[in-house]
């Protein structure tokens, strides 16, 4: 099964990131690790 997220960071509450992934929690927590290029300037 895969989900589709919006994710949207209250320390830059303009930026939105939209997605597709099959694990919710590692999205999330790759997301606040900076693992991503294109988000990890948006990182809490």
């Amino acid at each position: 099964m895969f989900y589709i997220y919006l994710m949207k960071s209250p320390s830059y509450p303009t930026q939105l990131d939209v997605g597709l992934t099959r694990d919710l929690r590692q999205r999330l927590k790759g997301h606040n690790e900076g693992y991503s290029p294109h988000t990890a300037k948006f990182r809490p």
